[in-house]
């Protein structure tokens, strides 16, 4: 089955290579986006912590699995561990608002699963004509994805030494603000040899200095089995969600089904960083997705896929604001390396030094700062509430 895939990947790989003719315009970048990576995470990767040796990615778009679900493009990166292996990340192509309560603010999401918005409730910000992906001057791709109601997502997948780094930006064209803006980025491990488990006791985080996995609290993680394929013991038949959350003060622990079976688990610890592992049975080699603004980790036995899901938060009219995650190819002592992160993550978020004049926005952690409100009234906008297979909150 994995050569299979890989087969598959190779052939998606050769369909592409001539959509990128050498001469094509090169993307420039979106208003205030990030010049470059935070450094205090270019330190930790590239330190002598990562025994990987320098490497940087080549980026193609799965032309397949593009064809196939249309705006949902599966952007693939090779991997420093063999010709064949890859990386394959999925981006989202449209915005949801909603006005219901579980949890506010609009969501970018790639729904190839998702049927219509008025199945959940919502309101959804199409494209207005299928986005179209280009070279970047920063060596990746970009796409700025026009949508319904004066929005424009913007979306940079860019390579770095033993990284990728994924941007996210909102532009607000409208009227009103855009509030609680989050995104949704699938990073998957099938082809990566040795990668391939999906139980989630292969994936790890950092509690108190500690590198765990979901067992870690004695949580029932039995009923799993129920939703394994018939024959299989590392198959799933659909997906099921782990959570874990960053912040303060207890968590319940909890076990809930959504209503089509799957399970959402929530662990009753919180974690130091909001960065999760992938790793390789011997915890020695693996990927490391790490958003220094998000605020929980999530992972799904189905793909297998992991997440550390940026937050955006408001986006004023007349702003764009922007969100950073990575991807990082790790080898070597993982509890190590998820501490420096931590430590990272830190210097990234801590409070900026008092100036004589004082940085009144009110952005998420490691995001760029947002311009004043307009003096305009802002009511509230509609607020979104995923409800896909993929997604969990």
């Amino acid at each position: 089955m994995f050569k299979l895939i890989l087969l598959l990947a190779i052939v998606s790989l050769l369909l592409t290579a001539s959509a990128w003719a050498v001469d094509d315009p090169k993307a420039q970048p979106g208003p205030d986006e990030p010049a470059a990576p935070h450094p205090q995470v270019v330190a930790a990767v590239t330190g002598p912590l990562n025994q990987v040796k320098p490497f940087t990615p080549a980026l193609s778009i799965d032309a397949q699995q593009f064809n196939r679900d249309r705006h949902v493009p599966m952007i693939n990166a090779t991997a420093p561990w063999g010709p064949t292996q890859f990386v394959p990340m999925e981006v989202p192509e449209y915005v949801h608002g909603y006005t219901g309560e579980k949890r506010p603010g609009a969501f970018l999401f790639a729904g190839r699963s998702l049927k219509t918005a008025a199945d959940i409730g919502g309101v959804r910000y199409a494209s207005k004509t299928p986005p179209k992906w280009a070279p970047n001057v920063a060596g990746g791709l970009s796409v700025d994805n026009e949508l319904e109601g004066d929005l424009v997502m913007r979306f940079r997948v860019i390579p770095h030494d033993r990284m990728i780094e994924i941007r996210v930006g909102l532009t607000n064209g409208g009227k009103l603000p855009v509030k609680g803006v989050w995104t949704q980025l699938c990073s998957k491990s099938y082809g990566l040899e040795g990668l391939t488990r999906r139980h989630v006791d292969s994936s790890w985080m950092l509690i108190g200095g500690e590198l765990v996995t979901w067992s870690v609290t004695g949580q029932d993680l039995d009923w799993l089995k129920a939703h394994l394929k018939p024959g299989k013991d590392d198959e799933y038949k659909d997906s099921n969600f782990f959570m874990a959350h960053l912040g303060a003060g207890p968590i319940a622990g909890k076990l809930e089904f959504q209503k089509s079976g799957s399970g959402i688990f929530t662990l009753g610890k919180r974690i130091d960083v909001p960065a999760i592992a992938k790793l390789d049975a011997e915890k020695k080699r693996g990927l490391i997705v790490y958003s220094p603004s998000a605020d929980k980790i999530f992972y799904n036995v189905l793909q297998p896929c992991f997440h550390a899901d940026p937050q955006i938060g408001t986006v004023l009219p007349g702003a764009t604001c922007w969100s950073q995650t990575y991807i990082i190819y790790f080898q070597g002592d993982a509890k190590a390396m998820m501490n420096a992160l931590s430590a990272a993550h830190r210097q990234i978020t801590a409070p900026p030094a008092p100036t004589s004049q004082p940085d009144q926005s009110a952005q998420p952690p490691g995001q760029p700062a947002t311009p004043p409100a307009p003096a305009a009234t802002t009511p509230q906008v509609p607020t979104p509430q995923p409800g896909n297979q993929e997604s969990a909150q």
